[in-house]
């Protein structure tokens, strides 16, 4: 019979939760996702939520599961309260198109983050997640 210590857990491999702030101008982005596509083939993608600037509920694969240690290109795309909500209101036959139609129309003029920011290719947005780097600070310009 063998006896020993337990294996040791590689707290490299930890699965981290990330948080931090996404500004546009100065701002904070209102509402919004952002997505993490790893650099390496294998890895896992995750995504999670902003709200008010803050990054939150990041996961790789179920809510609470936080993200592994790894470079990361990363996507956001923000939204608009009167959008999601216009949307989201269906019925068997779909949205509400009046809704949809005014919640459109509610986004015109507004100052949303540049299109590219949704793109992992052409965000250049990437990040390093570690141990002792979780809490990244995302600031974005035109």
């Amino acid at each position: 019979m063998l006896s020993g210590c337990p294996a040791e857990v590689d707290e490299l491999d930890q699965p981290l939760n990330v948080s931090g702030t996404v500004t546009y101008r100065g701002n904070p982005v209102k509402l919004g996702v952002i997505n993490f596509l790893p650099t390496f083939a294998g890895g896992l993608p995750a995504s999670g939520k902003i709200a008010n600037g803050q990054i939150r509920d990041v996961f790789t694969r179920e809510p609470g599961d936080g993200i592994r240690p790894a470079k990361y290109r990363i996507a956001l795309t923000e939204y608009d309260q009167a959008y999601v909500e216009g949307t989201s209101k269906r019925s068997f036959q779909g949205p509400d198109p009046v809704d949809v139609a005014q919640a459109l129309n509610d986004l015109k003029g507004k100052n949303f983050i540049p299109a590219r920011y949704s793109n992992f290719k052409d965000s250049g947005l990437v990040e390093v997640i570690s141990p002792s780097h979780h809490t990244i600070r995302l600031e974005l310009v035109d």
